[in-house]
């Protein structure tokens, strides 16, 4: 059981704290580099976010983590386009083939927008740990932080 950060007041005199229940699995085997380890953790949490409603932040980890670098990934309703996925990222992950084209001089943040289907959302976490790559880090430092939309 993993408790929630926010207590919320249920009357003057008390507070509850929501939890959410994880079942545990054995470790599973490591992939034969790092960015197939990242992509699938990715993977799993873009995948979790969908069937939730929620949004995906990267950051980096620790109690005092600063406003950037961040990656967000989340999907929002359009009402022309339908469920559009929106990858959002600071500061600007220059040097990215994938990002370049897209970077925005003068902006505090860059996104990437498309339709979400099947096939953008494949790609999610490719354009993700392009963009997180280029904070000078290791995978291992970051965070992932999960809300509500």
């Amino acid at each position: 059981m993993v408790q929630g950060r926010f207590p919320v007041k249920v009357d003057d005199d008390s507070y509850s704290i929501e939890a959410n229940m994880v079942r545990l699995e054995p470790a599973g085997q490591p992939s034969e580099t790092v960015f197939d380890d990242f992509r699938a953790l990715l993977t799993r949490a873009i995948q979790h976010c969908l069937r939730s409603n929620e949004f995906l932040v990267v950051e980096l980890g620790g109690w005092d983590a600063p406003e950037q670098p961040f990656c967000l990934f989340v999907v929002v309703p359009d009402e022309t386009a339908g469920p559009v996925s929106v990858i959002e990222t600071a500061p600007d992950p220059v040097g990215s083939q994938f990002w370049d084209p897209h970077i925005v001089p003068g902006r505090e943040s860059q996104s990437l927008r498309a339709p979400a289907t099947p096939e953008t959302i494949d790609v999610a976490p490719i354009l993700m740990i392009e963009a997180i790559s280029r904070w000078g880090i290791q995978p291992w430092d970051v965070a992932l932080t999960f809300g509500q939309r």
